[in-house]
This record gives C-alpha cells, structure tokens and sequence, in this order.
C-alpha cells in the first residue's frame, strides 16, 4: 500500500512537470503578446524548461517626447516571465 502511494504520487509530479514544460510559451507567443511585428528590442533572456524570462527594449512615449524635444533618452528594459502559456510582467526593470 505505501508503494502504491510512492509511485502515484510520482506520476502526479511528473504529470505536473510534464504540462509545464509542455506549455512554455515560445518566442512568438511573446512577440503576439506584446502585439509587435518589429522584434528588434523584444528576445528570450533566460530558457528554462518549465519557464522562461523574456524581455522588451522600447522606448515610452514619454521618452519619445523628451527624444524629440532634444534630450538623451536611453531605452528601459522590462522583463516578463512566461510560464502555462501566459507572460507576467516582473517588478523588476533594468
């Protein structure tokens, strides 16, 4: 009976594993999320096998204005986490 509950509780973790990996979502399923064709600024920073860390370098409009307005504006990069098929975005920026 206690092996019963080892191996059952094996396949349930291994099941769990299984559709994280199975749902890490790709490269372009950041792109469509950040709804962009242009992915000069967007990449995939970090791979894992059950989760991945993304990344976007684009300019807001605020920095646009200060841009134009004759000012030196350099980019923020946000990052994301990108786990179940779904993107977070994460508290920190650099």
């Amino acid at each position: 009976m206690q092996n019963l509950n080892f191996r059952r509780k094996h396949y349930i973790t291994l099941a769990i594993v299984g559709i994280l990996i199975f749902t890490n979502p790709s490269r372009s399923s950041f792109m469509s999320y950040l709804h962009e064709d242009d992915s000069s600024g967007a990449g995939r920073d970090f791979n894992g096998i059950i989760f991945s860390v993304y990344s976007n370098e684009k300019l807001t409009e605020a920095q646009i204005k200060r841009f134009l307005s004759g000012k030196n504006v350099s980019p923020r990069k946000v990052f994301y986490i990108g786990v179940l098929g779904n993107f977070f975005k994460s508290p920190f920026k650099k």
